[in-house]
């Protein structure tokens, strides 16, 4: 599995849309060596460095390290979902500065303030990193409209698209229709990452975002995928109206799969029904939960994988 990084694509976004330049490398597909010198042939004033897995700290540790000694003066920002919910591993690290929780909005304030040479204490949503300890600033305002996020940076990835993949789907893209979930299950920190907010992109935005992708299989990225069925039936609305023809990875709970989703429109309406027989373009269906309905106490949402494809 190899996924698109969709993350540094908005934040990238966001800080294009105030004019500075931005380059998304992948030690992931070029390796570390390559990587390394494609980041200092670039010359950054400022790196970003996405963590988003517990798995992958030490190989961030590393090329932290490494960094370090090329750039002893640059800021190193590191930012997702695994460091924004435990960021002490990073103390003594080498690293400058987390972004913790949505960083659109805060990165470009990071940015500015690094230019006028303001102190960055003064802006909300960062873990600042002082050699020994870490100084949180506090949380930054939720991002409540998604309307106002720039659309992902997809261009900034272009030479690395066709190795991006899940399971046997190869290429594969990234799609976010929601952020957050309204959920407080015991065993998840999406609702923490997001303070329980959750929201929706709008149709026509999704729209313009699938229309940049190139790759046939996309990925829903959404933590509570069709939780607002009318959004759902809007988006796969705007795709039907913009002719968008793609296969398709959502990932469903047990609780949204009471209710009827309209998943894509094209030659016809493809809804999953948790009480009527599935679609006949449905690809695969496979459940996630417990035999021992007992044990679900602590967990509200088993997970629900559909794969499907556009209609003819």
């Amino acid at each position: 599995m190899l996924l698109e990084p969709l993350g540094l694509e908005y934040i990238a976004g966001a800080l294009e849309a105030e004019g500075h330049f931005c380059r998304i490398i992948g030690f992931r597909v070029d390796g570390r060596a390559k990587g390394m010198t494609e980041v200092i042939s670039t010359g950054p004033q400022v790196i970003g460095v996405q963590s988003a897995f517990t798995c992958q700290r030490s190989h961030i540790l590393g090329i932290i390290s490494e960094l370090r000694t090329h750039f002893a003066d640059v800021s190193i920002i590191l930012g997702a979902h695994d460091v924004s919910m435990d960021p002490d591993w990073l103390i003594g690290s080498g690293s400058s500065v987390i972004v913790r929780g949505d960083g659109e909005t805060t990165m470009p304030k990071l940015v500015r303030a690094y230019q006028a040479g303001d102190d960055i204490s003064m802006i909300p949503g960062l873990i600042i990193n002082n050699g020994n300890e870490l100084i949180d600033t506090g949380p930054a305002p939720i991002v409540g409209n998604l309307d106002n996020i720039p659309l992902p940076a997809r261009h900034l990835v272009r030479d690395y698209a066709d190795k991006y993949c899940v399971s046997f789907l190869n290429p594969i893209a990234m799609l976010e229709t929601s952020r957050g979930c309204p959920y407080n299950c015991s065993f998840c920190t999406v609702w923490k990452f997001h303070r329980g907010a959750y929201r929706t992109r709008p149709p026509e935005m999704v729209a313009r975002d699938l229309l940049n992708i190139e790759a046939p299989y996309v990925f829903v990225t959404d933590d509570s995928f069709g939780l607002n069925s009318d959004a759902s039936c809007a988006i796969a609305e705007a795709i039907k109206e913009h002719d968008i023809r793609k296969q398709y990875v959502v990932l469903l709970r047990e609780l949204n799969g009471k209710y009827t989703y309209t998943a894509e429109i094209i030659g016809g309406e493809l809804r999953l029904d948790t009480e009527q027989d599935h679609n006949s373009d449905i690809i695969d269906l496979a459940w996630i939960s417990l035999d021992d309905r007992s044990k679900l106490d602590a967990i509200t949402a088993p997970v629900l994988a559909l794969y499907f494809r556009a209609g003819d």
